[in-house]
């Protein structure tokens, strides 16, 4: 049988050559150390599956850190509103217009400092069984809702919108109401739909298009994120129509879908 040239190993010693692996300190390497390092890879995963993201510019930090201050002044503010419609039903539905109008304009002398939690505490002591789950589920369904992250695919296409593509601020809010009113008709009814989706916006477009867009888009379901998306990019080329239909009184879909 021929030898193997100088320098050239055989099949055997290949086999035998990984008790000589060692690591940087030099210490030996078993079959199994390999084994597992070989199963921690994962044979399926693409090369850098496991490598960390590229880190935040400074300018992604400031905008992350001043929107979650809105988001969060958006959700007190919003369960405060929410509170306040409650409250005044519930009074109106037992007294007169003038001693509900004081009862309340007296309640929110008392509590105007409150946060939303108290707030909402105190509330509840007021109203009837029915109200009072209403509010309770409403507000804890709604924080749920807001505290969910933007999808990264949502995010990064708002985020590359022009504002000068935009419509005009009426427009959009209008179209975002909508939006949000048949979003949740459908799981919450017409009246607690209404409540919510006018207020929301109304809070919502205090600051710019597209942070409002962004303060509202938890509220939307899928099937009304496409079509906000599909109405601004009909816009952009000339061929979206206005929404017309008015959110709390209007049973059809909105036409800007």
């Amino acid at each position: 049988m021929p030898r193997s040239p100088p320098g050239s190993t055989t099949s055997d010693s290949y086999a035998s050559s990984s008790e000589d692996w060692s690591d940087l300190d030099g210490n030996a390497i078993s079959d199994e150390d390999m084994a597992d390092s070989d199963a921690s890879l994962g044979n399926d995963e693409p090369f850098g599956a496991h490598l960390p993201e590229a880190p935040q510019s400074d300018v992604d930090i400031r905008r992350e850190a001043d929107f979650e201050l809105k988001r969060q002044s958006f959700v007190d503010l919003l369960a405060r509103q929410l509170c306040r419609a409650h409250l005044e039903q519930e009074l109106r539905s037992r007294l007169t217009a003038r001693q509900a109008g004081a009862q309340l304009r007296d309640f929110w002398r008392r509590h105007s400092n409150d946060n939303s939690r108290d707030l909402q505490d105190s509330v509840v002591g007021f109203l009837d069984s029915n109200r009072r789950e209403s509010l309770e589920h409403m507000v804890a369904a709604l924080r749920c809702m807001l505290a969910e992250p933007m999808p990264d695919n949502d995010l990064a296409w708002l985020l590359s919108l022009e504002i000068l593509h935009l419509p005009p601020l009426h427009r959009l809010q209008q179209a975002a109401q909508q939006a949000v009113f048949f979003s949740l008709c459908d799981k919450v009814g017409r009246e607690a739909a209404a409540m919510v989706a006018s207020r929301a916006t109304d809070l919502a477009f205090n600051t710019f298009s597209i942070p409002a867009l962004r303060l509202l888009w938890p509220l939307l379901d899928d099937d009304q994120r496409r079509k906000m998306q599909r109405w601004l990019f009909e816009y952009r080329m000339g061929t979206a129509e206005e929404p017309t239909e008015k959110s709390s009184s209007s049973s059809q879909k909105p036409r800007y879908g």
